[in-house]
């Protein structure tokens, strides 16, 4: 902070005479001002008393004349490290003052803050903080500092530092998203490639078996990235020559990032677009970097996200919003003496709608690659036009001056949710997928499984289980988990957009197949799951090795089976299911809420939030009367209306739903009935089928229509 900062001079009498030490001779730390005489001092220009009358407003209740503004010391958190220091002072961070018809002298049971809240008096918050080397900083009765309004600064790097410091000494951050693994960030191995810091210039250096600490970065790419993307051309010149040599012009927020390398003393950085070779190799070096890069992320140092980054501004975009108003007052040290000046601004009480906009809802968020970063980095930090956001996985974020953004607003700390999640036999898993495949991948037919792997396999290794030996619960096929694969088959689309062809490449059975979000009816999860209609027999993968469910259900070597088969970019060609299959009429869609609602209802599906793309269904017995809804993955023809002829179709009996209200409306003499999940399935040839879509059917003609099915091998490519 700087005192040549433009502020009132005026200071009225009674904060000429303010005391810091004077509220260590309350037994509840309260001193205060008379409202009235606040207010007059305000009129005349006092700085300290203009804050205190103006952070009220019109909030608060109509004060009277006897009013007083009663003023708490706000002790700075205990793991800022200084409790065990020497000279640990006041270690005053901020000031909280209450507007009530009580003065501080006042005899009380319960601590009077609480009674003003109970009461409903409004309250204002305050930063105190003060020039480093003042003597209010050396004596530490202040702790807090201003950094100015430089994110490039110094100051800011030192607050990161800090930051980094006290996270150190969490447990949860220094250990893999599984807890199966501990991390030294300050010494871990070193990605293949990093971008080293070099003084005021980089280079790209092949790492080795080299141990360090790296700062990496996450960024949207754009049409630039891919102009200074390393490839077989220039690598050999960039691990020789410094950047200022290198023919492309590295972006901003490249070299803005290893700047803040520089300024907190870390050698390397890891930036995807520039480690891994991105062209001239058939894409073999992103194929071995790919499955390697939520590792990257996990034990880095520190994760910049550039949520703000642009081609003009780089990694510091400009501020938003005008510096802090201060408050001056004189700070006397235990014995009285006047020595210098402290300073006051107001707590920023939106600072949970500045995250929102700026990081939570930015454009890089909605990027699929970055949610895997986002979750499995230990530590990160955003820079955005409403100042810096710094959080890890044990605590809230914060910003630059250590205002908290309620856990409500963020989705992270995640790893309590992670580590008690069984996979995947819990919804955790499901909620992740609906999730991520809502984000935005700029080569979805690349990148569908393998930008969601890292997570996938922190969630394997939770399980205590290495990857050299596997059991149904732990073979991930395609973007879902073996042993719960019956539910997992029962995705659904979940766009109001029509989807005309699938990804090339992935199974028709697997979410990863469709370029849209997808979601799960959860509610529902635990009653399909104990009703299963269907039997995986086995799985064959792309290369055409076939694995039976019962040689999955024991423990095998995977080396024999060829090192990979079951790792989380895998995928699978085939699946083969024993089941009932029989054929049912689709018809025309639902066409109004009302009839949405009946199939809803009638089905208990609520997951659903685009229930007019859905399908009327009716069985060969009763072809007029609907019998459940389907759900299509693409674009299929289908009547249109009620006089065009329907559609024959097979249906795969997946699991069973009972309990099901409802009952009596369908004309039973019991009040709850039976649902079944069923997949459409295609025929192509033989037993072999491809799916098509999802949906669910009732009535007593269509279960008499199953019973009377014999099961049957499908093969679902």
């Amino acid at each position: 902070m700087s005192t040549n900062r433009s502020i009132r001079i005026y200071t009225c009498d009674t904060c000429s005479n303010f005391d810091i030490h004077s509220f260590k001779r309350d037994p509840f730390w309260y001193r205060g001002y008379k409202y009235s005489a606040a207010k007059e001092a305000a009129s005349k220009g006092c700085s300290f008393c203009s804050l205190l009358v103006d952070s009220f407003g019109d909030k608060a209740k109509k004060p009277q004349e006897d009013w007083w503004i009663h003023l708490k010391l706000i002790e700075s958190p205990k793991h800022d490290g200084i409790e065990n220091a020497p000279n640990r002072g006041l270690s005053v961070s901020g000031l909280r003052a209450t507007l009530a018809p009580l003065n501080a002298t006042t005899p009380r049971i319960f601590p009077i803050g609480l009674l003003w809240d109970n009461l409903g008096y409004e309250s204002s918050e305050f930063h105190l903080v003060a020039d480093s080397g003042t003597p209010a900083v050396v004596n530490r009765d202040i702790v807090g500092t201003y950094p100015g309004e430089d994110v490039r600064s110094n100051d800011y790097a030192a607050i990161i530092s800090e930051w980094l410091r006290q996270c150190e000494s969490h447990p949860a951050c220094n250990q893999t998203l599984s807890g199966r693994h501990s991390i030294d960030a300050r010494l871990t191995p070193l990605p293949t490639r990093c971008v080293e810091v070099l003084g005021d210039e980089f280079k790209l250096k092949e790492t080795g078996s080299e141990m360090g600490s790296y700062i990496a970065l996450s960024h949207r790419w754009t049409p630039e990235t891919d102009l200074i993307s390393t490839t077989t051309n220039n690598i050999a010149l960039r691990l020789q020559e410094t950047g200022n040599k290198w023919p492309e012009q590295v972006s901003a927020t490249f070299r803005d990032t290893v700047m803040l390398a520089r300024q907190l003393g870390v050698h390397y950085v890891w930036i995807d677009s520039l480690c891994i070779i991105q062209k001239g190799d058939d894409g073999d070096d992103w194929k071995k970097e790919a499955i390697q890069m939520a590792n990257y992320y996990q034990r880095a140092l520190l994760t910049v996200f550039a949520t703000s980054g642009s081609r003009e501004y780089g990694l510091f975009p400009p501020k938003a919003s005008l510096p802090p108003r201060l408050g001056r007052l004189p700070y006397r040290n235990c014995d009285g003496i006047h020595e210098g000046f402290f300073y006051a601004y107001s707590y920023n009480l939106n600072v949970h709608e500045k995250y929102n906009s700026s990081v939570a809802n930015s454009e890089l968020r909605t990027r699929g690659w970055v949610l895997q970063e986002w979750i499995l980095s230990n530590r990160l930090v955003c820079f955005t036009p409403y100042g810096m956001f710094f959080e890890c996985q044990t605590r809230a974020p914060s910003n630059e001056r250590g205002e908290v953004v309620g856990r409500q607003w963020t989705e992270r700390p995640v790893k309590n949710k992670f580590v008690s999640a069984i996979p995947p036999d819990s919804n955790f898993w499901y909620g992740i997928v609906e999730f991520y495949s809502s984000l935005l991948l700029t080569k979805p037919e690349k990148d569908r499984i393998v930008a969601l792997s890292g997570i996938a396999k922190e969630l394997r290794e939770s399980r205590g289980i290495e990857l050299s030996r596997a059991d149904s619960t732990l073979v991930y096929v395609s973007g879902l988990w073996l042993k719960d694969l019956l539910w997992g088959l029962l995705w659904e689309q979940n766009t109001a957009s029509v989807i005309r062809a699938r990804l090339p490449g992935f199974p028709t059975w697997s979410w990863t197949s469709l370029p849209c979000p997808v979601i799960w009816d959860t509610v529902n999860a635990s009653k399909s799951r104990d009703q299963p209609a269907a039997q995986i027999l086995g799985i064959t993968t792309v290369n055409g090795k076939h694995f039976p469910i019962h040689a999955l259900h024991q423990t095998i070597d995977l080396a024999s089976a060829g090192l990979g088969e079951f790792d989380v970019d895998c995928h699978f060609a085939c699946l083969h299911i024993k089941g009932k299959l029989s054929t049912v009429l689709i018809r025309e869609s639902f066409g109004t809420d009302g009839e949405v609602k009946i199939a809803t209802h009638v089905t208990r599906y609520l997951a659903k939030s685009f229930g007019h793309s859905w399908t009327k269904v009716c069985s060969h017995l009763r072809p007029n009367e609907i019998c459940g809804w389907a759900s299509f993955d693409v674009s299929e023809k289908k009547p249109r209306s009620t006089s065009d002829a329907a559609l024959e179709i097979c249906a795969l009996h997946i699991s069973t739903i009972s309990g099901v209200r409802g009952a009596f409306g369908l004309g039973y003499l019991k009040t709850s009935h039976s649902v079944m999940n069923v997949l459409f399935i295609k025929r192509i040839e033989g037993q072999r089928y491809e799916r098509i879509g999802v949906g669910r059917l009732f009535g007593r003609e269509i279960h008499q229509q199953y019973r009377a099915a014999a099961a049957q091998i499908v093969e679902l490519v």
